[in-house]
C-alpha cells in the first residue's frame, strides 16, 4: 500500500512538471520585457526565456526575461567560424551567415525596423538590440562586447557553422 502511494505520488509530480520546450537558435522579435515573472502567462507561438548574463551587458534594469515570438525566426546557420576583431576598447564578433540565413534575416528585419530583436542561443538570449534598418547581405557584427564576451561567444557559436 505505501509504495503504491509513493508510485502514484510521483505520477502526480512529473505530470505536473513542465516540460523545457527546445527554443532553436536564431533570431526571434521580443513581444515584451518580464519584470515579474509572478504574473507571466504566454500565449500560443510566444515563450519565455532568460539572458545569457556572460554576453548581454545591456539587460534591461530589474529584468528577469523576455518574451519573444516564435512563430517566425531566423536559424542561425553560419557559413563560417565567427572572427574576433580586437578594438582599443571593446572588441566586435563578424559573424558570416549562409545565403539562406542571410535572405531570411533581411526579409525578417525588414518588416521589424524599430522593434527589439534577441539572437538565442541553447534558449537563452545573447543579444539584444533594436532592429534601426533591414540587415543586408550575409556578414553583421555583433558591438559592444566587454569582460571576453566575444571570445565566449565565438566559441558557442561555432557549432552553429554549417558543415
Amino acid at each position: 500500500m505505501k509504495k503504491a502511494f509513493i508510485v502514484l505520488l510521483l505520477a502526480f509530480y512529473f505530470q505536473g512538471k513542465k516540460k523545457k520546450k527546445n527554443i532553436a537558435d536564431g533570431f526571434y522579435e521580443v513581444s515584451r520585457i518580464i519584470y515579474d515573472t509572478s504574473r507571466v502567462v504566454t500565449l500560443k507561438g510566444k515563450e519565455v526565456i532568460s539572458f545569457n548574463t556572460d554576453f548581454l551587458e545591456n539587460a534591461p534594469k530589474d529584468c528577469r526575461g523576455l518574451e519573444i515570438l516564435t512563430a517566425e525566426y531566423v536559424p542561425l546557420i553560419l557559413n563560417e567560424r565567427p572572427v574576433l576583431l580586437e578594438g582599443t576598447v571593446k572588441s566586435t564578433l563578424q559573424i558570416a551567415l549562409t545565403e539562406e540565413s542571410a535572405s531570411l534575416l533581411n526579409s525578417f528585419t525588414k518588416t521589424r525596423v524599430m522593434h527589439q530583436v534577441v539572437i538565442v542561443k541553447n534558449g537563452q538570449a545573447l543579444t539584444m538590440h533594436k532592429i534601426r534598418e533591414a540587415i543586408t547581405g550575409r556578414k553583421f557584427e555583433i558591438t559592444r562586447c566587454t569582460d571576453k564576451a566575444c571570445e565566449k561567444l565565438q566559441v558557442e557559436m561555432q557549432e552553429n557553422v554549417k558543415k
